[in-house]
């Protein structure tokens, strides 16, 4: 496996709703080329609660742009490292998660540290889990089945 598999994957985007307002799924439909699910059998699952300022519960641009750079940030420092993979993000009704499968929580702890140090605190929150058999990808691919993709892409 190399970063370069972890970074180039396929992505399917879709919408779906939550009492009425909207909720947006983007989920990765690839694994890297030659990752065993059970190599990285770790599930991190990181939080941004936050107060829209519009109606549908989406973030502000603010807001968003500073997810963006978290989530660059992350991506760019666990993917070099081939620590962890990214699979899917969800956002909507104030909140923002990301699903990450990784081979050692502790790595990924080190390596998060390192890649915020130089940057104000995010307002995220860590959780982790097992799950060797990654079954909250196939739950991310159920939804996007469901709700069918408004967008592919690289």
């Amino acid at each position: 496996m190399s970063a370069e598999s972890f970074a180039n994957g396929q992505w399917a985007m879709t919408a779906g709703e939550d009492d009425g307002r909207p909720v947006i799924f983007r989920v990765r439909t690839d694994r890297p080329y030659g990752l065993v699910p059970a190599a990285y059998p770790h599930l991190i699952s990181v939080v941004w609660k936050y107060e829209s300022d519009n109606a549908v519960g989406m973030p502000s641009a603010a807001d968003a742009e500073r997810m963006t750079e978290f989530e660059d940030l992350l991506t760019a420092t666990l993917h070099k490292h081939v620590a962890a993979v990214l699979t899917a993000v969800e956002t909507g009704t104030g909140v923002r998660a990301w699903q990450w499968y990784a081979r050692d929580p502790d790595e990924v702890v080190e390596l998060v540290n390192l890649a915020l140090a130089a940057h104000d605190p995010f307002p995220v929150e860590f959780a982790g889990d097992e799950d060797p058999t990654w079954d909250g990808h196939s739950k991310a691919l159920a939804i996007l089945a469901s709700l069918g993709p408004v967008e592919a892409g690289a």
